[in-house]
């Protein structure tokens, strides 16, 4: 197999992990709840309904952002190894300033093979001889 068709084997699949990880999270374990309540008091959004809602929102454009990026990462746009290298920044800050919470296991082992596979991705579009198609 290529690396061209790993690459993009790579991309396929981590969209689809990323959709069955934001499905696995709308739904979570009641354990899972009573400990997010808990850790939403120390969180700096919890009383504050306008920046609670300000995330949101900009989550959801940086959402949109990423898919974005990936579409231009399948078809080897530079513009979308730069979206997609800026967003994954994003979203590393963005989980850093949200603190603590709570993932069950199947949320959690989702959570780290999505961060693999952007991993993956990265030694890709600048480490291997793919980085020379983006134009």
């Amino acid at each position: 197999m290529t690396s061209e068709k790993i690459y993009k084997n790579t991309i396929l699949f981590h969209i689809a992990l990323f959709v069955i990880s934001v499905l696995i999270s709308i739904y979570p374990s009641k354990i899972v709840e009573e400990a997010n309540v808990i850790l939403e008091q120390n969180n700096w959004f919890s009383s504050n309904a306008s920046s609670a809602t300000a995330l949101l929102i900009l989550i959801f454009i940086a959402s949109l952002i990423y898919f974005y990026s990936l579409y231009g990462l399948y078809k080897f746009k530079k513009i979308g190894r730069t979206l997609y290298t800026y967003t994954i920044i994003f979203f590393s800050v963005t989980t850093i300033a949200m603190g603590n919470y709570a993932y069950s296991a199947i949320e959690f082992f989702f959570y780290d093979i999505t961060a693999m596979t952007n991993g993956a991705l990265l030694v890709f579009i600048y480490l291997t001889d793919l980085k020379k198609k983006f134009k």
